[in-house]
């Protein structure tokens, strides 16, 4: 795919900060257990964290091939750090964007309490997040656990399920 002029200052401006911000720390995080808020901060702040948001309610306002070169770099410095930008993005963002009210869209996409709940919320594995241990490892403890489970688990119901209402 040939990217625009826009798309590339994009991926690069991202590729640089992941290459000094972001790889060079990773594997320590995952070590320490730690979710780098620090580093999300200036991700929220390079836009990353409404990626999709109209400018009108403080996002970035790009689209979509944009979030998927963000999003695509970001991984290739840590996954955990991808994801959790990807979470805000895709499932919390869209479904505000597309089923929100405007004083919804207004109370929740804006770009300053975005930052804050979505750091509170990923970090705190209390109110439901998955925080720097669950995003990291959630994915290892989710596939032992499926491993464990009989040919009638849980994921056979979901592909039965899935077959049924098509």
């Amino acid at each position: 795919m040939v990217l625009d002029q826009d798309h590339l200052m994009v991926r690069d401006a991202l590729r640089t900060f992941v290459r000094e911000a972001i790889t060079p720390h990773a594997a320590a995080w995952d070590r320490e257990r730690t979710f780098p808020k620090d580093v999300h901060r200036q991700l929220a702040e390079l836009g990353a964290y409404g990626v999709l948001v109209p400018e009108a309610y403080g996002g970035a306002g790009m689209d979509a091939l944009a979030l998927a070169l963000i999003l695509e770099e970001i991984a290739a410095g840590d996954g955990g750090t991808s994801t959790a930008i990807s979470v805000n993005n895709c499932p919390v963002c869209s479904i505000l964007l597309t089923y929100g009210s405007d004083a919804q869209k207004r109370d929740w996409l804006n770009a300053a309490r975005a930052r804050r709940d979505a750091r509170r919320i990923l970090s705190d594995r209390t109110a439901g997040g998955l925080g720097r241990v669950g995003a990291a490892h959630h994915g290892n403890a989710r596939r032992r656990r499926l491993r464990a489970q009989p040919a009638s688990s849980s994921s056979s119901r979901a592909a039965k399920t899935l077959r049924s209402r098509s």
